[in-house]
C-alpha cells in the first residue's frame, strides 16, 4: 500500500484522489467504463491521506487519552526500495498539546533474505527507555526527542500473505456483484404463514447466490431465489427484526455491498404524532403539515404520548432538509431529542437526531433514531431542541468563508419537521417467552 501510494504520486506528479484500479492511471478514456469520475485538483483528501500515511504508519504516531507514542511500521522491502541509502529517518516538530516532538528512527542494516516488517527493539524518550508506553503531555519538555531502534523480524515470524493475480479481462474478477435491492412492490417484507418473508430484486439471479443477515448475524446462505421465509420469526409481532441481503458471485466468490437494513415494525404498535399536534417555540406551521423556519438555538418542539406495551422503542423525526445537495455541504441538521416523564424533569431517554441534506425541501426522510425503554400507559413528553452539542460543520470557524448555505455567520442548523414516529423495537413482557433464534 505504501509503495503504491508513493509510486503513483511520483508517476502522476500529483497526489490524485483516485486511480483506475487495473491500470493505475489517473484517467482512462475510451474504455467501457471511463474514469475515475472524481479527482479534485485541490487534492485535499489525497494529500492529507499521504501525510497521514507518513505520520501514522511509517513513524507510527498513536494517541489516546493516556498520551502519545510512536510505533513505526517499516518493512524490509520498503527499506530496500525507498530508504536503501540511509539508516535513519526523522520527523521533526510534531506538535502534541503544545509540546514539540522530534522522532528519529534507526533502521537495521540492509541484508539479503530479510523479510517482513521490522520489530521495535528499543524506544528512548529524552534518553530514557520507555518501551511501548504512552507519554502524557505533562511529562514532556517544550521540545522532546524520541529515538526508536528497529530490528529485523525474528526467524519464523509470520510472512505476508501472497496476493492472487486475477484476469483483468474478466470483469467479474475485478468488480463485485451489484447490491440486492428491496422489492418495493411487496414492501420488502411481508407476513406469510405466521412468519416474515423477504422480497428483494436482482438483475441476473443466475450468476449469484444470496446471504441473509438478521440483526447483523448470518441466518441463511446460498439462497438462489429472491424471496426467503424466516421460519424463526414467529414472534415478529413483538420483535422488530432487521434484515439485509448480500449477493455472492458464483464464479469468483466476490461479495456485494450489503443492502440497506429493512426492519419490519408491527403496524399495530407504531405511533405517529403529526406537527399539528406539537407545541412549538420558534418556526411556523405550514398547512397543518410541518414546521419551517425552525432550528435556531432556543427553538423547541414538544408533544406528549403514551404507548400500549412495555418495551424498547425507536423514536425518529420525519424531516426535510433542502439546504444543500446530498453529496456536499455543511448544513446537516443536528438536534437533541429528550423523552421525559410528563410533568417532571426525569429524562428516560435522549439522543441526537441526524438529518442530512437532500437538496429538496419537499423530500421527506426519516432521521436517525433515539432508542428508549417505555412503559405501557405512562404519559411521556418529547422535546426536540438544540443544545451545545447539536452542531454541524457550519459552526466551525474554518467554514466561515464557505460560499454556499451555512458559510459566514450565524451558523445554519434549520430543518423542517413534519412528524415524530414511535415504533416498538422489542416488547418486554416477563410473562411471554421469546422465540429462540
Amino acid at each position: 500500500g505504501i509503495l503504491t501510494m508513493h509510486r503513483l504520486a511520483a508517476l502522476n506528479l500529483s497526489n490524485m484522489e483516485n486511480y483506475d484500479f487495473v491500470s493505475g492511471q489517473a484517467e482512462v478514456k475510451g474504455a467501457a467504463l471511463n474514469g475515475p469520475v472524481v479527482n479534485s485538483r485541490r487534492q485535499l483528501w489525497s494529500v492529507a491521506g499521504y501525510m497521514s500515511m507518513v505520520q501514522s504508519v511509517l513513524f507510527g504516531q498513536q494517541t489516546t487519552i493516556e498520551g502519545i507514542r510512536f510505533a513505526p511500521y517499516i518493512t524490509a522491502e520498503l527499506h530496500k526500495t525507498l530508504f536503501s541509502s540511509t539508516d535513519t529517518l526523522e520527523f521533526r516538530k510534531i506538535d502534541y498539546r503544545g509540546k514539540l516532538n522530534n522522532v528519529r528512527v534507526y533502521l537495521p542494516s540492509v541484508k539479503r533474505g530479510i523479510e517482513g516488517a521490522y520489530e521495535i527493539k528499543k524506544v528512548l524518550f529524552n534518553g530514557q527507555n520507555v518501551g511501548r508506553y504512552y507519554i502524557a503531555s505533562d511529562r514532556m519538555n517544550a521540545t522532546n526527542q524520541w529515538e526508536i531502534y528497529l530490528q529485523p523480524a525474528k526467524t519464523g515470524s509470520k510472512k505476508f500473505e501472497s496476493v492472487n493475480r486475477v484476469d483483468v479481462e474478466n470483469k467479474r474478477c475485478i468488480y463485485a456483484p451489484l447490491m440486492p435491492e428491496w422489492d418495493t412492490k411487496n414492501g420488502g417484507i411481508s407476513v406469510e404463514k405466521g412468519c416474515l418473508k423477504l422480497h428483494f430484486t436482482y438483475p441476473d439471479v443466475s450468476n449469484v447466490t444470496f446471504n441473509i443477515y438478521r440483526d447483523g448475524k448470518y441466518v441463511a446462505t446460498n439462497i438462489k431465489q429472491t424471496t426467503w421465509l424466516d421460519e424463526s420469526s414467529k414472534d415478529y409481532s413483538s420483535v422488530a427484526y432487521g434484515y439485509s441481503v448480500e449477493a455472492v458471485d458464483r464464479e469468483t466468490g466476490t461479495v456485494s455491498h450489503l443492502s440497506p437494513i429493512n426492519r419490519y415494525f408491527n403496524p399495530k404498535k407504531e405511533y405517529a404524532i403529526p406537527a399539528v399536534s406539537m407545541k412549538n417555540k420558534g418556526g411556523n406551521l405550514v398547512d397543518g403539515h410541518h414546521f419551517t423556519n425552525w432550528g435556531e438555538m432556543g427553538h423547541e418542539l414538544r408533544t406528549e404520548f403514551t404507548v400500549g406495551e412495555n418495551g424498547q422503542y425507536v423514536i425518529c423525526a420525519e424531516f426535510a432538509n433542502g439546504s444543500g445537495p446530498v453529496n456536499t455541504g455543511i448544513t446537516c441538521a443536528v438536534k437533541r431529542l429528550d423523552i421525559r416523564e410528563s410533568g417532571s424533569d426525569t429524562v428516560v431517554g435522549s439522543g441526537y437526531l441526524i438529518m442530512p441534506q437532500s437538496g429538496n425541501w419537499k423530500r421527506w426522510d426519516i432521521s436517525t433514531p433515539v432508542i428508549s425503554d417505555l412503559k405501557s400507559g405512562k404519559k411521556y413528553e418529547i422535546i426536540i431542541y438544540e443544545d451545545k452539542y447539536s452542531l454541524n460543520m457550519s459552526y466551525f470557524e474554518q467554514n466561515k468563508w464557505y460560499r454556499k448555505t451555512g458559510g459566514g455567520t450565524p451558523a445554519y442548523n434549520f430543518v423542517d419537521i413534519a412528524s415524530v414516529h414511535i415504533k416498538l423495537l422489542e416488547e418486554k413482557n416477563p410473562s411471554s417467552k421469546r422465540v429462540k433464534r
